[in-house]
């Protein structure tokens, strides 16, 4: 019997060709597993890497809306030493329709989200499937 998941469980990474992919983890191993997963990638999609949430932030937040609409959000849920969770860079940069939340931590107030914010298990990402389509 196949059970059908649950609206806020990232499944699969599925990415369109032209893309950028913007990658917000303070974990260094994090960022070496995102660039494993993308090699090969770089004639189809663009990959922005950012450590620190406010830059990331604002990097997003200067697009016009057409180029904001070709833009994949990939972030971490905490960050070491700022003050700020993946779910408000996700509210704060209104990237609800293609985002992933990438984290290994239980999240107490993804309750209140998870209609919006999809998720998926860190420990996990160098086996979840990349589709570039």
């Amino acid at each position: 019997m196949k059970v059908e998941s649950p609206k806020w469980f990232a499944d699969k990474i599925e990415i369109k060709k032209g893309s950028t992919v913007v990658v917000l983890d303070d974990d260094k191993v994090s960022h070496e597993v995102w660039k494993e997963k993308f090699k090969g990638y770089e004639k189809e999609i663009e990959v922005k890497r950012f450590t620190d949430v406010m830059e990331a932030i604002n990097y997003l937040n200067t697009m016009g809306d057409k180029e904001k609409e070709k833009v994949f959000l990939l972030t971490a849920y905490k960050f070491k030493g700022q003050d700020i969770n993946g779910i408000v860079v996700i509210e704060k940069t209104n990237m609800y329709d293609k985002h992933i939340l990438v984290t290994s931590q239980y999240i107490s107030d993804m309750k209140n989200f998870n209609e919006k914010v999809r998720t998926f298990n860190k420990m996990y990402l160098s086996d979840m499937p990349l589709l570039v389509v």
